[in-house]
């Protein structure tokens, strides 16, 4: 198999396998659902598109392997390139330098790519390996969107909690040494921020499509995870709020000392 192909997939009745290069080839062009997982870094990944995908456009293979990515959809014939970010919860590495993971989904063809690791990805290939995982491509997108906003949870939650032990430091001891703690927290949420808030207006924009092959019960689903990212904003909103409070409350206290 190429080295840029990470994962695939072929769906069929209700059941899922992995695949080899040459049957994901072929089940790309039939009307039997596939998905290919690629990996950007891989410098043959644009020729591969090119030869097996090539009914894609030009617009939707760049955009597929930009550098620089920010969310969005962009509806295309019966399908749609998605991008999405999630928090990057590999050792070693700030959550908030979040993860793109880029999407052509249709009907019969799931087509994604990465230029780092996504946890979000690993769960759903270890659902598949388990015979849970995803039937549709209807599905495949309301597990990923759903895998990808449960993650973020555990980190605004203990950005969260910094914040409550920050602001009951400052009241009980006031330390200068507190100024770089509320730099960092502020600094994370609007990092975070900045990502997650546009993912509101992707899902809003895949619910009120009009593409056939997602249902009102995935509709649904995705609204699931339209309220959670809507929850998601208004706390990191809620954080940068309290975080400059506390540094305020901050100043002031060393000013009377």
């Amino acid at each position: 198999m190429s080295d840029c192909i990470l994962h695939a997939y072929g769906f069929n009745n209700g059941s899922s396998e992995r695949l080899v290069e040459s049957s994901v080839i072929q089940m790309l062009k039939d009307d039997a659902l596939a998905w290919v997982h690629l990996d950007t870094r891989h410098g043959d990944s644009r020729d591969w598109l090119m030869q097996n995908v090539s009914y894609l456009d030009n617009l939707i293979l760049d955009a597929l392997l930009a550098e620089e990515t920010r969310p969005r959809i962009v509806e295309y014939d019966a399908g749609m390139l998605v991008i999405l970010r999630g928090v990057n919860l590999y050792e070693g590495m700030e959550p908030e330098d979040m993860v793109s993971i880029r999407l052509w989904i249709d009907e019969h063809r799931i087509i994604s790519l990465q230029r780092r690791p996504l946890k979000a990805i690993d769960d759903i290939c270890d659902m598949l390996n388990k015979g849970k995982g995803p039937k549709t491509a209807a599905d495949f997108l309301v597990a990923l969107t759903t895998r990808l906003f449960q993650r973020m949870a555990p980190v605004l939650s203990e950005l969260d909690e910094r914040t409550d032990i920050i602001e009951e430091a400052i009241l009980e001891v006031p330390d200068t040494k507190c100024r770089h703690e509320i730099i960092d927290i502020r600094k994370k949420a609007i990092i975070l921020r900045r990502y997650i808030a546009p993912q509101k207006d992707v899902i809003s924009y895949i619910r009120s499509s009009d593409i056939e092959w997602i249902s009102s019960s995935h509709r649904r689903a995705l609204q699931e995870s339209q309220d959670r990212v809507m929850r998601y904003v208004e706390d990191l909103d809620a954080i940068r709020e309290r975080a400059q409070i506390v540094k305020d409350e901050l100043a002031n206290a060393l000013a009377d000392r």
